[in-house]
């Protein structure tokens, strides 16, 4: 059985996605097979909650079951990983900022835990501060794909922010960059900013390569807020994103973190 938490967080990751893997490329081989309804696809999160139920009592399995056994892992970490996706399936608006950051803590937070619990990290410290960069990233990617977002009829900003900005769903889905969205925008992005700052200690709390690639992650994530502001905080007709050109100087931050 590997030691490796590498090894490790790839057999996860196959335990999580495989049969949804499999279930969407039949559904792309297969266009005419109609979508799985809502309580279909809420059916199989729960089999799948089941499978994460039974994962630390059961003395035989699959790979990523035994890795579970192998590292302790809390349960309650892919339970909430489950409600996320089960929660993208039934709410597509959020009333406030509170809301959103509720879902970013089961959508996000619990990869990086599950991260720092196969590399031995348990503390605290470092899931408070592994906490804001996984809502900082979650939020980042939110205000990066405002426009794919509406395409699946989904608005991550919050309501009452919208109202507070005088920025309408109509406004919205006729992809109209107006000051108003703009202002909305910025208040969003520098309030992840924030977020991402609480978290900016944790790279130098670790070790090896795992400390590298925390750090390039943080700045990733800050720099996709940094080209939103660069295009002036319109993510309505165009979206922001990391290209080959700006790998050397993230590896330079990361490397001199």
């Amino acid at each position: 059985m590997t030691k490796d938490p590498y090894a490790a967080c790839s057999e996860l990751a196959r335990c999580m996605r495989s049969r949804a893997c499999r279930t969407t490329l039949r559904m792309k081989v297969t266009p005419t097979r109609a979508c799985p309804s809502r309580r279909r696809r809420c059916r199989r999160r729960s089999g799948w909650r089941n499978c994460a139920r039974t994962a630390r009592s059961s003395a035989t399995g699959s790979r990523g079951t035994l890795t579970i056994k192998q590292f302790d892992l809390p349960p309650q970490l892919f339970y909430d990983l489950l409600s996320a996706f089960e929660q993208d399936i039934m709410k597509r608006r959020y009333a406030n900022f509170a809301e959103v950051l509720d879902y970013c803590v089961r959508s996000a937070n619990p990869v990086g835990r599950l991260v720092l619990l196969l590399h031995g990290y348990r503390d605290g410290q470092r899931f408070a501060w592994s906490d804001a960069i996984c809502t900082a990233l979650q939020l980042a990617n939110f205000w990066q794909d405002v426009a794919v977002d509406l395409v699946k009829d989904r608005i991550y900003l919050p309501e009452d922010d919208r109202q507070r900005f005088n920025v309408s769903e109509e406004q919205l889905f006729a992809l109209t960059v107006t000051p108003a969205y703009r202002e909305l925008l910025k208040f969003q992005v520098d309030r992840a900013q924030k977020i991402f700052d609480e978290g900016k200690p944790l790279p130098k709390s670790l070790r090896g390569l795992l400390s590298l690639e925390i750090s390039l992650t943080w700045h990733g994530g800050t720099t996709i807020l940094q080209k939103i502001r660069c295009q002036n905080y319109d993510t309505l007709t165009k979206r922001p994103k990391l290209t080959k050109w700006d790998l050397p100087a993230l590896l330079l931050k990361g490397l001199f973190r």
